[in-house]
C-alpha cells in the first residue's frame, strides 16, 4: 500500500479503519470549536479515551489530506445557521485515518444564538470515498471542481422544438399527399403537445430544484454524493441532505434513549440499593428498638439495685452508728472502771498506811512490853534487896501501873485502827466489786459492739452484692450500648450510602435532562429548518 506524507503532522499515512455502517460516530463542541462530547463509537475509530478528546480543539482529528477550502465552506455553512454535509477524512491517534460522511449542524438557544455544534458522521460508500479523493486532489491543486451542470429540461425542449420546425418543413414539401396532409397536422400537434407538456415538467422541475436548493445547495459536495451534477442531482443531493438529517436525530435520539435506557437501568440499580439499603436500615433500627427496649429494662433493674443498695448502705450507717454509740459506751464504761480501780487503789494505800500505823504501834507495845519486863526485873531485885523496904518497890509498881494504862491507851487505839482498817478493807471489796460489775458490763458493751460489727459486715457484704449485680447490670448495658453504637454506626453507613446513591440519581437525571434538551434542541433545529 502507498504511503503518502501527512501534510498535518508529518508522518507518513496510516491505514485506513473501517467500523459498521450501522453506527453514528457523535460529537459536540463549543462555538469555538473545542470537542464538549464525544460518544465511545467515535473513541473508538479515532483511537481516543473520551478524556483525551474533550476539552481539546477539534481540528486534533483533522486528517492533512483534507483541503483548507472544505472546512472554510463547513464554517461558512453552520456560521450563518445552515446545517453542513459532506465527506471528511479523519485521523486516528496513531496516524491511521477513517472516512465519514459528516452531518454538522448548529444548535442555538430559545434566543437564535449558536451554543454548540453537532456532528453526526456515518460510513461513506467506496464511490464516495474515491470521488471525494479526486475531489480533494483538485482543490489542493486550486481548481475547483467545476460549474457545468447539464439541464435535461432545456435539452428537452429545443429537441421538441427542433423536431417541430423538422416536422413543418417536411410538411411543406409533401403537400398532396392525403396522408402527408394529415401527418403535417397531427405531427406538430404532437410536438406542440409535448412541448407543453415538457414546460409543464421543466415548471415542477424548477420548483422542485428551488425546494431542493433551499434544502442544501452544495456545488462542492453535490458531484461526491451523487457522482452528477444536473437537475436531479439537486434533488437527489437534498434527499441525501434530508436522509442525513433523519439520520442525525435517530442517531442522537437512539444514542439518547440509549443513555436513557443506561440511566434507567442505573435508576432502577440505584432504587433497588435504597430499598436494600432502607431495608436494612429498618431492621437496623427496629434492632435499636429492641436493644433500646433491653437497655431500658437494664437500666431499671439498674435502679431497683442502686435503690436498694442505697436503702442498704443507709441501714449500714445507721448499724455503724450504732455500734460507734456502744463503742462510746464502752468507752465511757472502760474510763469508768479505770475511775474505780482508782478509787481502789487509793483504798488500798490507805489500808497499807494503817497496816503500816499497825506496825508502829506493835512497837510502841513491844517496847512497853521490854520496859515492862524491864521493871518487873527492877522490881524483882529492888525487892530482893530491899527486903522489907516498900518504897523501891511502889516505884516500881507506880511505873507497871503506867506501863498498864499506855498499853491499855495503846490497845484501844489498835482497836480503831483495826476497825478502820477492816472499814477500809470492806470499802476495797466493795469498789472491786464495783470494779467487777463494770467489767462485765464493758463485756457485755463489747458483744454488743461485736454483734454491731456483725451486722455492719452482714450489710457491708449485702452492699458488695448488691454492687456485683450493678457493676454485671452495667456491663450488660454497656454491650447493649456497644450493639446500639455499631447498629447506629451502621444505619449511618446506610444513610451515607443512600446518600451517595441519590446523589448519583441525581447526577444521572442531570445528565439525562440535558440530553434530553439537547436533543430538543436539535430537533427544534430541524423544524426551524
Amino acid at each position: 500500500m502507498t504511503r503518502n506524507v501527512n501534510p498535518a503532522t508529518g508522518n507518513s499515512e496510516g491505514k485506513a479503519v473501517d467500523y459498521s455502517a450501522a453506527v453514528d460516530l457523535i460529537s459536540t463542541t463549543d462555538p469555538k470549536s473545542i470537542i464538549t462530547y464525544a460518544n465511545q463509537t467515535f473513541c473508538d475509530v479515532a483511537g481516543y479515551s473520551e478524556d483525551e478528546l474533550v476539552g481539546n480543539p477539534h481540528n486534533m482529528v483533522r486528517h492533512g489530506d483534507m483541503p483548507k477550502a472544505a472546512f472554510k465552506q463547513l464554517w461558512q455553512y453552520i456560521q450563518s445557521g445552515k446545517s453542513w454535509m459532506g465527506v471528511v477524512k479523519n485521523r486516528c491517534k496513531n496516524g491511521d485515518y477513517y472516512w465519514v460522511s459528516a452531518f454538522v449542524t448548529p444548535i442555538t438557544d430559545e434566543k437564535g444564538l449558536v451554543i454548540e455544534y453537532q456532528s453526526v458522521r456515518s460510513l461513506p460508500s467506496k464511490d464516495e470515498v474515491e470521488r471525494a479523493t479526486e475531489a480533494y486532489k483538485t482543490m489542493d491543486n486550486g481548481k475547483g471542481t467545476g460549474t457545468f451542470r447539464f439541464r435535461q429540461g432545456a435539452l428537452m425542449n429545443s429537441i421538441l422544438v427542433l423536431a417541430l420546425l423538422f416536422s413543418v418543413i417536411q410538411g411543406l414539401a409533401g403537400t398532396g399527399s392525403m396522408v402527408s396532409t394529415w401527418l403535417s397536422v397531427l405531427v406538430p400537434v404532437l410536438l406542440l403537445a409535448g412541448l407543453g407538456i415538457s414546460g409543464i415538467m421543466h415548471t415542477r422541475l424548477n420548483t422542485l430544484k428551488e425546494y431542493a436548493r433551499k434544502a442544501y445547495d452544495n456545488p462542492v459536495m453535490e458531484p461526491i454524493y451523487t457522482g452528477k451534477r444536473d437537475d436531479y442531482s439537486e434533488v437527489e443531493l437534498a434527499l441525501r441532505m434530508r436522509r442525513a438529517e433523519l439520520r442525525a436525530i435517530v442517531g442522537r435520539a437512539s444514542e439518547t434513549s440509549g443513555d436513557i435506557l443506561l440511566s434507567a437501568e442505573d435508576e432502577f440499580a440505584n432504587t433497588q440499593q435504597i430499598k436494600t439499603n432502607l431495608s436494612q436500615q429498618a431492621e437496623a433500627t427496629e434492632q435499636v428498638g429492641v436493644a433500646m427496649g433491653q437497655m431500658a429494662s437494664t437500666v431499671k433493674e439498674v435502679a431497683e439495685s442502686a435503690a436498694q443498695a442505697s436503702e442498704l448502705t443507709i441501714q449500714a450507717q445507721q448499724v455503724a452508728a450504732n455500734g460507734q454509740t456502744s463503742v462510746e459506751s464502752t468507752i465511757e464504761s472502760v474510763h469508768s472502771l479505770h475511775s474505780e480501780l482508782d478509787n481502789s487503789k487509793q483504798v488500798i494505800n490507805e489500808l497499807s498506811e494503817s497496816s503500816r500505823q499497825i506496825e508502829g504501834i506493835l512497837d510502841v507495845i513491844g517496847s512497853i512490853a521490854d520496859q515492862t519486863n524491864l521493871l518487873a526485873l527492877n522490881a524483882a531485885i529492888e525487892a530482893a534487896r530491899a527486903g522489907e523496904a516498900g518504897r523501891g518497890f511502889a516505884v516500881v509498881a507506880d511505873e507497871v501501873r503506867s506501863l498498864a494504862q499506855k498499853t491499855q491507851s495503846q490497845t484501844g487505839e489498835i482497836h480503831q485502827m483495826i476497825n478502820r482498817l477492816q472499814e477500809t478493807a470492806k470499802q476495797a471489796v466493795e469498789a472491786v466489786e464495783r470494779g467487777g460489775e463494770q467489767s462485765e458490763h464493758c463485756r457485755q458493751q463489747a458483744i454488743e459492739t461485736g454483734e454491731r460489727l456483725t451486722e455492719i459486715n452482714e450489710m457491708l457484704n449485702l452492699v458488695t452484692d448488691s454492687s456485683h449485680q450493678i457493676a454485671s447490670a452495667v456491663e450488660e448495658q454497656a454491650g447493649v450500648s456497644g450493639e446500639i453504637a455499631r447498629n447506629v454506626e451502621h444505619i449511618g453507613e446506610l444513610t451515607s450510602q443512600t446518600s451517595e446513591t441519590s446523589d448519583l440519581s441525581v447526577e444521572s437525571t442531570r445528565m439525562l435532562v440535558e440530553r434530553l434538551e439537547a436533543l430538543q434542541r436539535l430537533m427544534a433545529q430541524f423544524k426551524r429548518g
